[in-house]
């Protein structure tokens, strides 16, 4: 796929950006670790790729500004 099918791609499911729609496949991971998998907090943090608890509530909020997708995968994993 190219870069610019993957935008496209992105852009129909209501992504902005290609990195919001990646943030959001990571919020879910996280949020499914934890509820359902029932794995440590941290444990599920860095599973899904985010090294530490601030970095991953900055990027999710400045996502969120711009992706209702990401909205609501912020709604599911608080």
């Amino acid at each position: 796929m190219t870069l610019g099918a993957l935008r496209h791609q992105c852009a129909q499911l209501g992504f902005t950006r290609v990195e919001h729609f990646i943030i959001c496949v990571r919020l879910l991971a996280y949020s499914e670790l934890v509820a359902t998998e029932r794995f440590p907090i941290r444990t599920a943090r860095a599973l899904a790729g985010f090294g530490d608890p601030s970095n991953m509530r900055r990027h999710a909020r400045r996502a969120a500004r711009h992706s209702s997708m990401i909205k609501r995968a912020l709604r599911q994993s608080a």
